[in-house]
């Protein structure tokens, strides 16, 4: 990914886009399928898949419900493979399986190798032109970005290289240190569309109004908005005696106190760095007006964990839920249609909304 130069073109366009890309639920349908179906989403991360064997598990349930096999060989070798036999659509395995020479669909015998190759088909002795490609499991592309797994559903794959990305912004992230933390794992319904939880993080304009307690750690008047072709970086500044990044994290912020690094991935991912570790939101759409938000802690400095942007993170989220959750009441009434994008502070949601636009209107 390589930076977009298009952020000195604010003047451009100035509305916000119409109500409708929130309210509307054939732009929703659109969504799922132009948007969800076309980019990288992430699976989870390599402790997810430190199984040798196979693990099933749906791509963003409830949503769009795709069910995956990850396969994991015992030299290490990774694939995802659709988890539906290509026979009758049955789901082939329902619990994580240990290695084993081939997946067996439980309706019809049906089976497959490792790498989705069909080898048995009872019933289907000696008939002319079987097994077709189609016959034989899907297999899906997998990225390893730093700690985390990507994959995408789509047949056009855009560029797409996380950790080139954030390790030649910060150059001094260890990746390798990362430790995840599962007992501060936890999940959020916002009865609200799930644009609008990404609208909510990519500025923070709101944050002296909503987030009492970050404003005072956070210094608002050094804030910089860096856009990339499928990702923004919010730059957040320490106020004197927070806690913040060594100084050598990145020579581009070097001597700066930067109290935390806000990277969001188009269209539904939020990798919040700070100088304790990573707090990773996942956005997860369920219907026009539910989204559900997973978030998972990692550290690499357990010892400074709960200090300064990256404290009481919990009450963060409530209070963003509360917000955006009256911004989706509010979409209902018929005096707005729009609004104007701030050219200091909202550079990363139109940037968000020109690559949502671009994607629905393919």
């Amino acid at each position: 990914m390589k930076k977009n130069p298009t952020q000195e073109n604010n003047h451009l366009l100035i509305e916000t886009p119409n109500k409708n890309l929130y309210l509307d639920a054939g732009v929703f349908e659109l969504i799922k399928e132009n948007v969800f179906r076309n980019n990288w989403l992430l699976t989870g991360d390599n402790w997810d898949f430190n199984h040798t064997g196979y693990i099933p598990y749906f791509l963003l349930e409830s949503f769009l419900d795709e069910p995956l096999i990850f396969c994991k060989s015992e030299e290490g070798e990774k694939k995802l493979l659709s988890n539906v036999c290509t026979h009758r659509g049955n789901l082939i395995i329902n619990d994580a399986l240990t290695a084993r020479s081939s997946l067996v669909c439980g309706y019809h015998g049906r089976s497959f190798s490792p790498g989705g190759e069909l080898l048995k088909a009872p019933g289907f002795d000696n008939m002319v032109g079987f097994p077709r490609a189609c016959d034989h499991l899907k297999s899906f592309p997998i990225r390893e970005s730093g700690p985390f797994v990507f994959t995408t559903l789509g047949e056009n794959e855009k560029n797409f290289d996380l950790t080139k990305m954030i390790s030649n912004r910060i150059s001094g992230l260890k990746w390798d240190s990362l430790v995840p933390e599962s007992s501060l794992n936890r999940s959020f319904f916002v009865k609200a569309n799930w644009i609008l939880y990404i609208d909510n993080y990519l500025e923070g304009l709101h944050i002296p109004f909503v987030h009492k307690s970050l404003n005072q750690v956070l210094d608002l008047s050094d804030y910089p908005i860096e856009l990339f072709d499928l990702a923004v970086l919010q730059v957040g500044h320490g106020k004197p005696g927070e806690s913040v990044f060594d100084k050598e994290t990145s020579m581009v912020d070097i001597g700066k106190p930067v109290a935390a690094y806000y990277w969001w991935i188009y269209p539904n991912i939020m990798i919040n760095m700070y100088p304790w570790g990573i707090s990773l939101n996942i956005v997860k759409p369920i219907n026009l007006t539910l989204s559900k938000i997973e978030y998972r802690t990692y550290f690499w400095n357990k010892s400074i964990y709960n200090l300064g942007a990256g404290a009481d993170l919990d009450r963060v989220e409530r209070e963003d839920e509360m917000v955006i959750e009256q911004v989706q009441r509010g979409l209902k009434s018929s005096a707005y249609s729009s609004g104007v994008y701030s050219p200091k502070h909202e550079t990363g949601i139109k940037h968000f909304h020109s690559l949502l636009l671009a994607d629905l209107e393919r």
